[in-house]
């Protein structure tokens, strides 16, 4: 959401005293986006390719119980990518970066 608000041209401050108030709030929302403001992207210390692993276990015992897996394999298989792209040791709240 933090990248598209980027693109769109929306305010990260703007958009996080939003979610804060509402039910977004998170611990990984206030590790990450506070950080992110200030233009530290390593806020977050969990890197793509344990969020890759550790999505690919839930798909399995999800898969195993019958559940629908679709949303869950399309966020697996977007951290697995990321992982093969940027390296695994990438901090999830480096995908924040500006790449430009």
């Amino acid at each position: 959401a933090y990248k598209m608000a980027r693109d769109q041209g929306i305010d990260w401050q703007s958009l996080y005293d939003v979610n804060m108030g509402g039910a977004a709030r998170s611990g990984s929302l206030e590790r990450t986006i506070p950080p992110a403001i200030l233009g530290n992207y390593r806020g977050n210390l969990f890197s793509v390719a344990n969020c890759a692993k550790d999505l690919g276990y839930y798909v399995e015992a999800a898969r195993a119980q019958g559940a629908d897996t679709t949303i869950a394999s399309a966020l697996r298989d977007y951290f697995a990518k990321a992982s093969q792209e940027l390296g695994g040791e990438t901090m999830l709240s480096e995908l924040l970066k500006p790449t430009t």
